[in-house]
């Protein structure tokens, strides 16, 4: 089951502000030479605590990755060779 992305009606680090929306669901991906952030919403502004920032952060970088050494992983695979 994929959750809906955007708005989760919910405060989880308290209301920050006036303007603040509450918890916003986001997905990560690689599409094309672009990580997408997909918000599912129009957002003006988001705030995230230390770890969550760390790991959509790491979620970043792990897509950027992939598509960084794409051609790479394919190469291997045309040769047969697998990373252990």
């Amino acid at each position: 089951m994929t959750e809906e992305l955007g708005a989760s009606g919910t405060y989880s680090q308290g209301k920050l502000n006036a303007d603040d929306e509450g918890d916003l669901l986001l997905k990560l991906s690689a599409e094309g030479d672009n990580v997408r952030v997909d918000f599912g919403k129009p957002v003006a502004w988001i705030a995230l605590d230390v770890d969550s920032a760390l790991e959509v952060a790491s979620a970043m970088i792990e897509q950027a990755m992939r598509i960084k050494f794409r051609g790479a992983a394919l190469l291997a695979e045309a040769f047969g060779q697998t990373r252990q």
